[in-house]
């Protein structure tokens, strides 16, 4: 149970993160400024997209995917104890 709260906690602080940084992207790409934009002047909005796309990935790849990190964060939390000692260190 504290991993899926905590799981949806990462999950909303880290989506709200991901879907920042591809709207702000979005919107330096189809500003009304952009019409005069260069090919240099397009590398940050991309780049913000992609940061938020990887940003996603991971959050996937740690919390939902079948990976070793999502075990590992699975047997922390379910081990009161060790989730006592991490959260008192």
């Amino acid at each position: 149970m504290a991993f899926r709260f905590f799981r949806l906690l990462v999950g909303a602080t880290i989506g709200a993160v991901a879907a920042w940084l591809i709207g702000e992207g979005v919107h330096q790409l189809f500003a009304p400024s952009a019409e005069a934009l260069t090919a240099s002047d397009l590398v940050a909005p991309v780049m913000r997209i992609i940061a938020g796309l990887v940003v996603a990935g991971l959050y996937y790849w740690a919390m939902w995917a079948d990976s070793r990190i999502h075990r590992v964060l699975e047997n922390i939390f379910s081990i009161p104890e060790l989730l006592r000692k991490l959260a008192f260190t």
